[in-house]
């Protein structure tokens, strides 16, 4: 059986000044007035929501077309940043079967499973 282990975090009510990075926000920053525990019920919701997606292989493509649908990265130059410590460069293409990224590279397609995604920042 695999293990999956996720992490994430929501800014709820910070200001400006108690953000971490530059590029960070806040849900009240926004303009979204909510208590932490709505958005922790609606988070668990989701999430229950998605792993019956995960859970029951015949709902996994519905799974998938969300993701992709959602999915912010796809289209965009990136860095992948992987766990050996190289980058590899390329553009954000779609997400495979197995839930992969795959990027266009000056080499052709490379398929990640692991590692950190940097989007490029626009200029202008």
């Amino acid at each position: 059986m695999g293990v999956a282990v996720l992490g994430l975090g929501i800014n709820v009510h910070q200001t400006r000044e108690q953000l971490p990075v530059e590029t960070a926000t806040s849900l009240q920053l926004c303009g979204v007035e909510v208590g932490r525990e709505d958005v922790v019920v609606a988070v668990l919701r989701a999430l229950a929501h998605r792993h019956g997606q995960w859970a029951t292989p015949s709902r996994m493509p519905a799974l998938r077309a969300d993701y992709t649908a959602a999915c912010a990265t796809l289209g965009r130059e990136v860095d992948i940043h992987l766990p050996s410590g190289a980058v590899e460069p390329g553009r954000a293409v779609r997400v495979d079967g197995a839930g992969r990224l795959v990027i266009r590279t000056a080499r052709g397609e490379r398929t990640h499973a692991a590692g950190d995604v940097v989007h490029a920042r626009l200029s202008g």
